[in-house]
């Protein structure tokens, strides 16, 4: 039973992971960040049928004051958010986690995210949580 579980996370991180690549593939194609932009949010939180992820970007960033992420100075013109529904089980660490490990991987390795994304900082967490910073 342990190995039809263990087989059960690595698909569920799986299609997360590739959720996030087509949106963040998406974003890339359709979406121009403004030159002033200096910081991005990958914001989440949780609704009655799953939990959603959002990008917004600030014109102010500072490392000891986690609110230039509420800032709206960029909301993409499309697909700036998304409604994951990735099974009724998963909790909101593990919805983090799986965040956090895919934006990680897109910004070392994914060269259209890397250059969209420039010299900006970039963010991810829950919305009533302490951001992660990932750039």
């Amino acid at each position: 039973m342990g190995e039809d579980n263990k087989i059960d996370e690595s698909t569920k991180q799986e299609s997360m992971f590739t959720i996030i690549s087509q949106w963040i593939s998406e974003l890339v194609e359709t979406e121009t960040l403004p030159e002033e932009i200096v910081a991005l949010n990958f914001g989440l939180y949780e609704t009655p049928k799953g939990y959603c992820i959002y990008l917004n970007g600030s014109e102010e960033y500072d490392e000891e004051d986690e609110d230039w992420a509420c800032n709206n100075d960029y909301e993409p013109d499309e697909n700036g958010f998304m409604e994951m529904l990735i099974g009724d089980n998963v909790d909101w660490e593990y919805f983090l986690e799986g965040v956090k490990e895919s934006l990680t991987w897109l910004l070392a390795n994914n060269e259209g995210f890397k250059n969209w994304v420039g010299n900006r900082h970039v963010a991810t967490g829950f919305d009533d949580g302490d951001l992660i910073l990932l750039k």
